[in-house]
């Protein structure tokens, strides 16, 4: 009977150490082209709730990190935006990731007056969010930041930080970086791409309940950016 108590107690503890071996963290330093270090970059994990800045040396590190592929964004003013994937088996990853300056591509500015913003707003909102239900649900807290410029028929938009989009609904506002938008007005067709990290909006304890409808709609990869 002991033997057979100590054989649990071991299978028990055997399985506890492997639990915790599966969480791993993925850390790193963020250097320009010279090789200096990087503060105050903005670092995340696309599509998650892990997102940090570097400290004074250049550093970021994120904790409990389980088994699986992860894409790392780096995004600072003034530099482009870089990515890295990384894959985690049975260790922890550290990174040494190099963000360049931003090029200057000239392009046919949109400056016109008040109205012609406001229907690029329009376009942009129309073709970037969608029209579902939902998607009319979400608002972009900061569409200031967003710069309209057009290439013949292709409205383009950019932003040099990250789009804050809020649905209260879901209970998750979204930190989304826009690498590019592109509407062709002659043809309808509408491409774009960029990362995004998830912040939980805090609710009423109604809202946080289990069961209620609004507790239901609380799902991780919100549904207006499709």
């Amino acid at each position: 009977m002991k033997q057979i108590i100590r054989l649990i107690f071991i299978i028990l503890l055997t399985a506890g150490s492997l639990k915790a071996q599966e969480s791993f963290t993925i850390s790193g330093t963020v250097f320009n082209a010279k090789e200096e270090i990087i503060q105050g970059a903005t670092v995340f994990i696309d599509g998650s709730e892990k997102g940090t800045a570097t400290n004074a040396k250049g550093e970021f590190k994120f904790a409990n990190i389980k088994p699986g592929t992860y894409q790392v964004i780096v995004s600072m003013i003034g530099y482009a935006s870089t990515k890295q994937n990384v894959i985690i088996q049975n260790q922890s990853a550290s990174l040494n990731i190099h963000i360049k300056e931003k090029t200057t591509v000239l392009r046919e500015v949109v400056i016109g007056d008040d109205s012609q913003r406001k229907e690029n707003i329009k376009i942009f909102l129309k073709n970037f969010l969608g029209e579902s239900a939902n998607a009319k649900k979400c608002k972009i807290l900061n569409l200031e930041i967003i710069d309209f410029s057009t290439i013949k028929t292709i409205l383009e938009a950019t932003s040099d930080d990250f789009l804050i989009i809020e649905n209260k609904s879901l209970g998750y506002r979204i930190k989304y970086l826009l690498r590019n938008f592109r509407y062709n007005k002659g043809t309808g067709v509408t491409s774009y791409d960029g990362e995004s990290v998830f912040e939980n909006l805090a609710g009423t304890e109604e809202e946080k309940a289990p069961g209620l409808k609004t507790g239901k709609k609380r799902i991780r990869v919100p549904s207006c950016i499709t």
